[in-house]
């Protein structure tokens, strides 16, 4: 027996057929070949996709909408997104065959260059009137994802990319996407518009990042979203196709101030030491200790944590060792005229040194041990001047012996 039932139809095809039945010519209106292979391939679609349970995730997965799919087939979607149903509350879509957003990338179904990764969705919101039969069509055409793991009254960010995109099915110039969860509308996101023309058969997509603030009120909502347009344009079209890529979701620090509260990267000189303060007594540090502050007197990498009701806040510094470096003068003039009268050099970043300085035979003529602080010696032995000549300086730091001969000139 022949089956006699009639294909389903896509938004697209459908009012393709009635522009064709009735003859209806939409002025400067201009099919490429790809559109028309397009809209062909459109005509016969499996239904949308069913509301499963098996979104349930703890955390938004696939938010740059990848996955393998056919540029040749629409009403696909990305891994782990559905359609919204047609008989969603907040889907004005008229029949299910109007409710298939598309997975789509640079070959198609229907090409567009995606913000990031390989592919993107258009979703079409649309309202057509044919006043020759009286004819209504509405498609609403959004993807959802179920989503767990939300802290109640905490304050989240989801953020994403948006573009108008250019088709024959929609001549309006300006749209946006609206961001559910559940059942109730947490914001709108600011308008795009097209910046090509309709009739360009490759038009660039003018991608923007866009981004909606909101306050969970359960641990698990299904976040939906949404095309409309912004303009109209009578008599046939009230829509816009829109296309979004790149979604994230994440938490907004309330307290931002504890976000960075460590130095830069920085060195210590071995023996020295460097503190690390957060002000915070509930600080967690990776090296096991609680408090407020730390003194670190080793080289590594070194975080805090610190936990908040709706954030942990976390900071990061790069402690290297540095290898002593000594800016010693060669030479000095002990002969009272202001100028250069003291073997003089700065010691700093160890605990403990010992100087020493040797004359020609040998003989230690000055010594000092101490900490970090100027080292000084003003030519002098046993209080009487010493003889002009060489002398040797020897500086013992750790395990370290640095060398350097003093010209003593008078």
């Amino acid at each position: 027996m022949r089956n006699t039932a009639k294909p389903k139809q896509s938004i697209t095809a459908r009012i393709f057929m009635i522009f064709y039945n009735h003859n209806i010519r939409l002025d400067n209106l201009i099919f490429s070949k790809k559109i028309k292979l397009w809209v062909l391939k459109a005509i016969v679609i499996t239904c949308g996709f069913c509301y499963s349970s098996q979104l349930f995730s703890q955390q938004l997965k696939n938010g740059d909408l990848e996955g393998d799919f056919d540029p040749t087939q629409i009403s696909q979607l990305p891994d782990h997104w559905l359609s919204v149903p047609f008989d969603d509350d907040v889907c004005q879509a008229s029949e299910p065959e109007t409710a298939t957003p598309d997975q789509t990338g640079i070959n198609g179904p229907s090409p567009g260059q995606p913000y990031s990764g390989k592919s993107f969705v258009r979703g079409v919101f649309l309202k057509y009137f044919n006043t020759f039969n009286q004819d209504s069509l509405n498609g609403h055409e959004g993807i959802m994802q179920r989503i767990s793991g939300f802290n109640v009254n905490c304050i989240y960010k989801v953020s994403f990319a948006q573009a108008v995109f250019v088709s024959f099915m929609g001549l309006d110039t300006s749209g946006i996407w609206a961001v559910y969860l559940d059942d109730s509308l947490i914001g709108k996101s600011l308008p795009s518009s097209i910046r090509t023309n309709y009739n360009n058969p490759n038009p660039k997509l003018w991608w923007e990042k866009r981004e909606i603030i909101f306050t969970p009120s359960q641990s698990v909502h299904t976040l939906k979203f949404l095309p409309f347009n912004l303009d109209y344009t009578p008599p046939f079209h009230d829509g816009v196709p829109m296309a979004i890529d790149d979604i994230r979701l994440e938490k907004i620090p309330t307290r931002p101030e504890l976000l960075n509260l460590l130095p830069n990267d920085t060195s210590v000189y071995p023996g020295g030491s460097l503190s690390l303060v957060t002000g915070i007594a509930h600080t967690f540090w990776n090296t096991g200790y609680i408090g407020e502050r730390i003194v670190v007197t080793k080289p590594g990498t070194y975080w805090y944590n610190i936990e908040e009701p709706c954030y942990t806040y976390s900071d990061t510094i790069i402690i290297t060792s540095e290898e002593l470096s000594l800016h010693i003068p060669n030479a000095f003039t002990p002969n009272g005229d202001g100028l250069n009268d003291h073997l003089e050099f700065w010691i700093y970043g160890v605990e403990k040194y010992n100087a020493s300085i040797y004359n020609r035979w040998g003989q230690v003529v000055y010594k000092k041990e101490g900490g970090p602080g100027l080292f000084n010696w003003d030519g002098k032995v046993n209080g009487k001047e010493a003889m002009p000549g060489v002398y040797s300086l020897k500086i013992i730091v750790d395990s370290k012996q640095i060398n350097e001969l003093i010209h003593l000139i008078r």
